[in-house]
């Protein structure tokens, strides 16, 4: 029996270690408060654009990070929502921030995250008057180094912000070379832990967010020939949740894979034309 023990825990280990971990993306408490603020004007978001030197934070986010402002369109497309992406050279961290101005306060509020692993937290910032804010209300504001500083806390997990962190501004971005930044797999792999599944309409939705304009998408045909999203040649735990369905997609229909199919995140496998609906 021994054998058959040290087996099954083997069995038991792998299983454990294998599954996928899940980020939970922390809810910042200061939404309430952007609620109250207005919505910044296309002259400020494109002023803040730029590379940044990190203080305070360089321990943890780098020694530098790029702003950049990315916009998602609601499936109703007529709603518009704009965030403030920033990109961290460390353990391809990001953080997405919404914001505004409050009197004459610039309030950004979000979440910060690591692809590398499952580290994630809340974070805010501000822009005050006397480190950026009087020349981001001006109708041209002229921008330049250390004129615009972010100050402003993070936390890990769901915690409270209790980290200090400052983002001071350097230079602009290269506005000479014009350039799409293409998501792979409709916006983000499965193994990049991000909030929805790969080649999923939920995932075209969301990629924008990290400042991608163009995506790459996977392409199959079902056994009743509907064009789908899907990337491995079979159905697998990687993609899928457990259903006990198994084989190739091309061996299953359309309504099949509706009715018993949920991607990873419980989303549902699109169609071509879902994709295009929402990616146009």
């Amino acid at each position: 029996m021994r054998p058959l023990l040290v087996l099954c825990l083997f069995s038991a280990l792998f299983l454990a270690c294998s599954e996928t971990p899940t980020v939970e993306v922390p809810k910042s408490p200061s939404d309430v408060l952007l609620s109250e603020t207005k919505r910044l004007t296309p002259v400020m978001r494109s002023s803040m654009e730029g590379v940044y030197v990190v203080h305070d934070g360089a321990g943890v986010f780098g020694d530098r990070v790029v702003l950049k402002w990315s916009y998602t369109v609601a499936e109703n497309l007529i709603d518009t929502s704009f965030y403030l992406s920033v990109f961290s050279g460390r353990d391809v961290g990001y953080f997405i921030l919404e914001g505004g101005t409050l009197d004459s306060v610039f309030l950004f509020s979000g979440y910060w995250r690591k692809m590398v692993n499952t580290e994630t937290g809340i974070a805010n910032f501000a822009i005050s008057m006397s480190h950026g804010g009087r020349q981001l209300f001006q109708k041209n504001p002229v921008i330049g180094k250390d004129s615009i500083v972010f100050t402003g806390e993070f936390g890990t997990g769901q915690s409270l912000p209790n980290q200090m962190v400052k983002f001071t501004y350097e230079r602009p971005l290269d506005q000479t070379r014009k350039f799409a930044v293409i998501a792979h797999r409709g916006g983000g792999r499965t193994s990049d832990l991000l909030p929805a599944a790969e080649n999923s309409v939920e995932m075209i939705l969301f990629t924008p967010r990290l400042g991608s304009n163009s995506i790459e998408i996977d392409v199959r045909f079902t056994k009743d020939g509907v064009p789908i999203l899907y990337h491995d040649g079979e159905l697998n735990s990687r993609l899928t949740q457990k259903t006990g369905l198994v084989g190739p997609i091309e061996e299953y229909t359309y309504p099949q894979l509706q009715a018993f199919v949920r991607l990873i995140h419980g989303e549902r496998i699109p169609t071509f034309q879902q994709a295009l609906d929402v990616a146009l």
